[in-house]
């Protein structure tokens, strides 16, 4: 039973605004169940592709796959940063009908020259 989809990866810019995969919602993609294009109203590619499969497994939840692209420490402790990231991602979740947000974080610390920790 197919419970829940993690698409992605999308990435934070160093404004903390996400910015999706480029093919989500490509137009120039076009599945074989796909109507003609009316790119005015529609989405198309993938981000078509995971609405079907929400509509046709109503207990489907899918979650967007957010990498941390700016570092972790900033992120953490930038209110204007974080604010953007949250206004991005309720507006994601609102406009492509995603449950949710997966996001990966990583904090990467300098140990020595040779080594780098990072925590997830």
């Amino acid at each position: 039973m197919l419970t829940h989809v993690i698409y992605g990866p999308a990435s934070v810019n160093k404004d903390g605004g996400i910015q999706l995969p480029t093919t989500f919602g490509d137009p120039t993609i076009q599945y074989p169940d796909d109507p003609p294009h009316d790119t005015e109203q529609n989405v198309w590619g993938p981000a078509r592709q995971l609405f079907i499969l929400k509509k046709n497994h109503r207990g489907l939840k899918t979650l967007l796959s957010v990498n941390n692209g700016i570092p972790g420490i900033r992120f953490a402790t930038n209110e204007t940063i974080r604010n953007k990231f949250v206004q991005d991602a309720t507006q994601l979740i609102q406009n492509y009908g995603f449950d949710g947000i997966d996001l990966v974080w990583k904090v990467r610390q300098k140990l020595s020259n040779n080594f780098v920790l990072a925590d997830s």
